[in-house]
């Protein structure tokens, strides 16, 4: 899709815990503390320290995130204006990708936030 403007403030997702993990035929929801939320409709890739698992259809990575429920998010980053680079308190990331060329990739949303990519 389009991305992101590189000026966008996402440190509001710093600290924020993650408290349950949706499955779906077609996407992922990391569900936070405070009603944030990030939703996962296209490829990512979750980095266990030097060791990363590419996931391509986006239901098939559920059970890589399962250890990261109760974990924080420590670090934010968006790369490339595009790609969403979330580190958990268990130096565990999530790297989101902007892939799905038939509609949204993923999206963020929080009180009064509704970003979409």
């Amino acid at each position: 899709m389009g991305g992101i403007d590189s000026d966008t403030d996402l440190s509001f997702l710093v600290g924020k815990e993650l408290g349950q993990i949706g499955i779906g035929k077609s996407v992922v929801n990391l569900r936070f503390h405070d009603g944030v939320s990030v939703a996962i409709f296209s490829s990512y890739d979750i980095r266990f320290g030097n060791r990363s698992v590419a996931i391509r259809r986006v239901n098939s990575g559920a059970a890589y995130l399962l250890g990261m429920i109760g974990k924080k998010i420590d670090e934010v980053e968006l790369l490339d204006n595009a790609t969403l680079y979330l580190e958990f308190s268990n130096y565990t990331a999530v790297v989101i990708f902007d892939h799905n060329e038939h509609g949204e990739s993923y999206r963020i949303a929080a009180p009064g936030v509704n970003i979409t990519v």
